[in-house]
């Protein structure tokens, strides 16, 4: 396999990162209040929360890899796969673990983006 066939691969692991980081992020803010009291609370709640750093440390892995992505690809390729997979990836999160409810004009939605991004991407 090319090279740039192994570096495409990678696209998908952007918007996992970035889904996960906030995914992180709303599970320390939801379960341990992290928004709660006085601004230096709330200051201090979120320089020693590991939620916090672990969604940070995603956040900064992901802009070294879309870093990475810009420069290998075209900027519309590599934005709109990132944007319509964290889309996807965001609804099942949201369905999995945070037990949120759809209708089904979302999940509409959701399968015209996975039915879109091949047609989009197309040259």
């Amino acid at each position: 396999m090319k090279a740039r066939n192994l570096t495409l691969l990678l696209i998908p692991v952007l918007p996992l990162l970035l889904v996960s980081a906030q995914t992180i992020w709303a599970v320390g803010v939801k379960r341990y209040h992290l928004v709660s009291g006085t601004p230096s609370q709330v200051l201090f709640n979120f320089l020693t929360s590991p939620h916090i750093w672990a969604g940070g440390v995603l956040y900064i892995g992901a802009t070294f890899l879309h870093l990475f992505l810009l420069s290998r690809f075209r900027f519309f390729a590599v934005t709109v796969s990132v944007t319509a997979l964290a889309i996807l990836l965001s609804t099942l999160v949201s369905a999995v673990f945070f037990k949120e409810q759809f209708s089904y004009t979302n999940i509409a939605g959701a399968m015209l983006v996975l039915v879109g991004l091949p047609l989009v991407l197309l040259r």
